[in-house]
């Protein structure tokens, strides 16, 4: 793994932080204006979209066993997540997936453009 892999890999975390702490303008720097979310269920949402969900339903991603390949400015990570998700009622909900993300570079800094969820089952 080189320094650029690294730096997706930074950003990945960063996402992951910025999500666990809902930190909506990071994740605003961090997400593309055209990401697109896919969830367990096969819903989509745009980066607004995600962004409410995100601030609605408190969670926390734990990723584990992450894969990079760039091409040029793009980057694809796969690998496990285990989503830790707040529930309405109380509790936390386990949804244990497989996950893809495509990122792009611009200006220096790496960008999600989508997120591919698939539930474990």
């Amino acid at each position: 793994m080189d320094a650029l892999d690294q730096e997706v890999l930074a950003a990945e975390a960063a996402r992951c932080k910025a999500t666990l702490e809902m930190d909506v303008e990071a994740l605003k720097r961090l997400l593309h204006e055209d990401y697109t979310h896919v969830t367990g269920s096969a819903s989509t949402m745009n980066r607004d979209q995600y962004l409410a969900w995100v601030v609605e339903t408190p969670r926390n991603h734990e990723r584990l066993d992450l894969k990079v390949k760039r091409f040029g400015d793009t980057a694809v990570i796969w690998g496990k997540l285990n989503n830790h998700m707040q529930e309405k009622g109380g509790g936390v909900r386990l949804i244990e997936a497989y996950v893809s993300q495509v990122v792009h570079r611009e200006n220096g800094a790496w960008r999600f453009v989508s997120m591919q969820l698939t539930p474990k089952r």
